[in-house]
């Protein structure tokens, strides 16, 4: 039975299965071309390079159980099971691998579960069939849905989707009925929330969403043992989970969310509350005008507050809708629920109450943007008209609109140049858009024809990160950048870039690793081109110590050392380099070393890395193996 009625003229209803039915053929309309997008930004970690999802095996649901979302790349202290476990159904137990149409009729079919949940929600809370038609079609098109829907990798909030929206509604379901339906209803709200929780972080919000409907519809409730049930219930999985997570999370590294992603991690107090207020603003113009639509909001896309006009009158606005939704209280607790229920469910992203991984990211909106639709909703119910048509056209207007934009979007989720190249149009201040896109514009052309475009990117990104520190900066764009500048020749500004690279990879307790090695082989190949022979040398031999099992360096330095005309020095390298890594092209350029007079000190290098690296066994094997003399003391 419906919380509140309006008064309406008695017209017929059409029947729920054709209302089904039409919010289906919605969806599908708007997503029809989601279908050909391929695995794109973080897909190929989670994805493509995860060894847990590609066999069912009880060694890989051991590592799903057992580590985090993201182990073994990093860590971001989100523990999502259920989510790894079902890229593992597609990957494995589907079969679809690396082929991403399997993926989207997953995605797509979830989002169709929620579309029918949303519709049931709007059911019991606007009481006709027509007003949550429009709820459930209008959230189900709307164009900022596309990065939870058509971004494969956006599963987590689909999931979670299914677990908020399903549990809260067996929750009341459970509270009105009595007998052996109720323990049914029960178990059917735990796992239901079980879902949304294992999914992601953000399925807790169910307890808000709870507490919220008893606030806003308490005069209507009489049932305290029903409720007190349906709250153990739900609180069963909820503390499952964190539980599990505390004790998955207090086993792994400690999560680090960097400054670049989220600025706001080193920002003070207030500046990263009042910057995250001015972000919901942002998040609110998405839901009213999604046009700029954007993948992606790394610095300096949004700067921390600095109390401009726009970041002031952005405050105000959200007070206002904060006040207007207080306000709701009175006098329609149907909209106050919708406007608390975008709230609840967008508080643990919001970064108000603790730092995210993200400043800002567009599938958050996924559950926030039922609060919006219902909202939007009943205002257009609430406008005086006399038109009875009036309605009707407006919802079929803005269904026409949103299905444009997504039908649109979706295009952009293709692959990862489309997706960045539309993205640099709407986050330009973005260093890593700017980052990405010459990097796949810069590989997309083997012929190098398009590289002035190509360092034209990088330099807008280095642009934005050049005033910040190292410890704030990010190497690799500074890297990508002197490797380009390498390629056109240009070699002082390739040296200039490397360089800056190398000093960030190198900032104080940060370890020299594959990456700086990399850094310092091209450094050292510029040098040569600049006809500097000592510093290539010098670069060349930092090469081997950041990455000291790589054999490319190996080869590197010893011809650096030969054009440097240090010919003993690349004689030591190439038996130190055959020692370390038993690289055949290693081996086959020391073959003609003078092995009486530069093996052992080569040796002794090899040794002295072994124990740097934690490895004295293989380091008591060499010395073992070696014929030298015991070094004099």
């Amino acid at each position: 039975m419906a919380l509140e009625k309006r008064e309406e003229k008695k017209r017929p209803e059409p029947s729920h299965l054709l209302i089904a039915l039409a919010l289906c053929a919605l969806t599908l309309l708007a997503y029809a071309n989601s279908f050909q997008g391929a695995f794109t930004l973080d897909c190929k970690q989670l994805l493509s390079g995860d060894k847990r999802i590609q066999q069912l095996t009880a060694d890989n649901l051991g590592l799903i159980l057992h580590h985090t979302y993201w182990w073994p790349y990093g860590e971001s202290g989100l523990y999502r099971p259920l989510s790894t476990l079902s890229y593992l159904f597609n990957y494995a137990i589907l079969g679809n691998a690396e082929n991403p149409i399997g993926y989207h009729v997953i995605n797509i079919l979830l989002h169709l579960g929620n579309v029918l949940l949303v519709y049931t929600l709007g059911l019991r809370l606007m009481g006709t069939r027509r007003q949550a038609f429009a709820v459930a079609a209008l959230w189900s098109v709307h164009p900022a849905q596309t990065e939870s829907v058509t971004y494969i990798v956006g599963r987590p909030e689909l999931l979670a989707g299914v677990g908020v929206l399903g549990g809260f509604l067996l929750y009341v379901m459970s509270t009105e009925t009595t007998g052996p339906r109720r323990w049914a209803i029960l178990i059917g709200a735990a796992a239901a929330t079980a879902i949304g929780v294992f999914s992601k972080e953000s399925g807790i919000t169910i307890l808000g969403v709870i507490a919220l409907y008893e606030l806003a519809f308490w005069n209507t409730r009489r049932q305290l043992h029903g409720r007190l049930s349906g709250l153990i219930a739900i609180a069963i999985p909820v503390t499952a989970m964190l539980l599990v997570r505390n004790q998955i999370l207090a086993a792994s590294p400690p999560a680090r969310f960097p400054f670049l992603d989220n600025p706001l991690v080193n920002s003070g107090f207030i500046e990263a509350r009042l910057t995250a207020l001015t972000v919901i603003a942002r998040y609110l113009w998405r839901l009213v005008w999604p046009i700029t639509l954007s993948a992606d909001y790394s610095w300096a896309q949004i700067p921390p507050f600095r109390g401009t006009a726009i970041e002031w009158i952005s405050l105000l606005a959200v007070a206002a809708l904060a006040a207007a939704a207080v306000w709701c209280w009175r006098r329609n607790r149907t909209a106050f629920f919708f406007a608390g229920f975008a709230a609840v469910t967008f508080l643990p992203a919001s970064n108000l109450l603790f730092p995210v991984g993200t400043i800002m990211a567009e599938r958050i909106l996924y559950l926030p943007a039922i609060g919006f639709c219902g909202c939007l909703v009943l205002i257009g119910a609430a406008l005086p008209t006399r038109w009875p048509l009036a309605g009707p056209l407006t919802l079929a207007l803005l269904l026409t609109a949103y299905i444009a934009r997504t039908w649109a979007r979706n295009i952009d989720w293709t692959d990862d140049l489309h997706m960045a190249q539309a993205t640099v149009q709407t986050s330009p201040s973005s260093f890593k858009v700017r980052k990405t896109l010459a990097f796949l514009l810069f590989h997309s052309d083997e012929s190098n024809s398009n590289l002035n475009q190509v360092v034209d990117q990088a330099e807008k990104g280095l642009a934005v990160l050049d005033p910040l520190p190292d410890a704030d900066n990010d190497a690799e764009s500074w890297r990508f950048a002197g490797n380009y500048y390498f390629i056109s020749g240009d070699f002082p500004r390739a040296a200039e870039r490397l360089n800056r690279a190398i000093a960030i990879m190198e900032w104080p307790g940060i370890q020299p690793n594959a990456e700086a090695g990399y850094a310092y082989r091209m450094l050292a190949l510029a040098y040569l081109r600049l006809n500097d022979p000592q510093k290539a040398a010098n670069a060349a031999e930092r090469a081997v110590q950041a990455d000291p099992f790589n054999p490319e360096r190996y080869l590197q330095m010893a011809e650096v050392m030969a054009r440097s005309n240090h010919p003993d020095q690349a004689a030591i390298t190439l038996l130190q380099g055959e020692a370390l890594t038993s690289d055949p092209r290693v081996a086959n350029a020391a073959k003609n070393a003078d092995r009486n007079r530069f093996l052992c000190p080569a040796l002794a290098n090899a040794i002295a890395i072994r124990m740097t690296t934690g490895r004295p066994d293989i380091a008591q094997q060499l010395k073992d193996a070696a014929t030298c003399p015991a070094p004099q003391h």
